[in-house]
Parts: C-alpha cells; structure tokens; sequence
C-alpha cells in the first residue's frame, strides 16, 4: 500500500490486509519525508538523531548502531519496545533512519510486531532491514 501526502510518500508491507483493517500487527513502513529543513528547521541528519532521542526517551531500546553510508549521510538503526496505548500490548520496532543532507531527504524505515511474535518475525525484519538500499541522488 502506498500513501502520499504533505511531502511524504508512505510504503506498507504487511501480513495483515491493511486497507480492510486500517492498521497492521506485523509489517514494514517506509516513510520518504522530502526537503525535511523546510518544515523542520534542521538538516535531514540532525532530524535522524532528535528522531532516536526522542524514541529513547519514550520507548525501551535494546540497541542503537550508527554509520554513514556515504558523505552527506547520516545513518541510525535500533530495535524499540512500546505499549501500544490502543491494545495495552508490547510492540517490537526495528527502525533505521537515513538523513541524506545533500538531497534534503530524511527515510524511516520500520518492521514493527507485536512482542510474542518477535522471536519468529527478527529473521524476516533483519533480511528487510538489512538488505534495504537507499538511492543516496533523491
């Protein structure tokens, strides 16, 4: 499923039908947030590390990697718990974030599943996650 709107486009890959139930349980979204300075204020890289402070200070994070995958790049990936305030359940994200200072672009790519389901989904959110490759031009 894809999405567009206020200078984002939005990918969904899910297990569950999300146009039939309006959210996931398990999935990936990708969100691509174009000439992110204009609405923020901040290069696309400084948006990639309040983006983690800001999930570190409301979520529990067992782990954070960072690298730059090229100049002008700025890469951050960590794996977050969160309840979900809708269910009360724990939720499981794998998110990286990519902010492409050249090009004005900031990516947010996340698997995200609920806790008791993390153990079987990891294989699936690692080769998604791990094999992701961003055109560093756009």
């Amino acid at each position: 499923m894809e999405q567009k709107g206020n200078g984002t486009k939005a990918f969904f890959v899910s297990k569950e039908s999300i146009e039939r139930e309006g959210k996931f349980k398990t999935g990936l979204s990708s969100n691509i947030v174009i000439n992110i300075r204009k609405k923020t204020g901040i290069a696309p890289s400084a948006n990639v590390i309040f983006l983690f402070d800001s999930l570190k200070n409301t979520s529990v994070y067992r782990d954070i990697r960072s690298t730059r995958p090229a100049a002008d790049m700025t890469q951050l990936s960590g794996l977050f718990q969160t309840k979900s305030p809708s269910s009360g359940n724990t939720i499981v994200q794998y998110l990286t974030a990519i902010g492409n200072d050249k090009t004005g672009t900031m990516y947010i790519v996340q698997f995200e599943t609920q806790e008791a389901d993390w153990d079987k989904n990891a294989p699936i959110a690692n080769a998604l996650i791990h094999n992701l490759v961003i055109d560093d031009t756009c």
